[in-house]
């Protein structure tokens, strides 16, 4: 692949975790409810490098 389409590629997958981190953000539910809250935690997106 060209340099152009590898950083194109970075950047959308960079703004795609964004995207993801901020739904997982939006959904974080009361501490009150720790298990559920605890759930929530687990399921923070993770970051793939772009050559993952």
């Amino acid at each position: 692949m060209s340099e152009k389409q590898e950083h194109k590629k970075r950047y959308n997958q960079r703004l795609q975790y964004i995207a993801e981190f901020s739904k997982w953000l939006d959904a974080e539910p009361p501490m009150v409810r720790i298990f559920a809250w605890r759930r929530w935690k687990k399921r923070r997106p993770v970051w793939k490098e772009a050559g993952e």
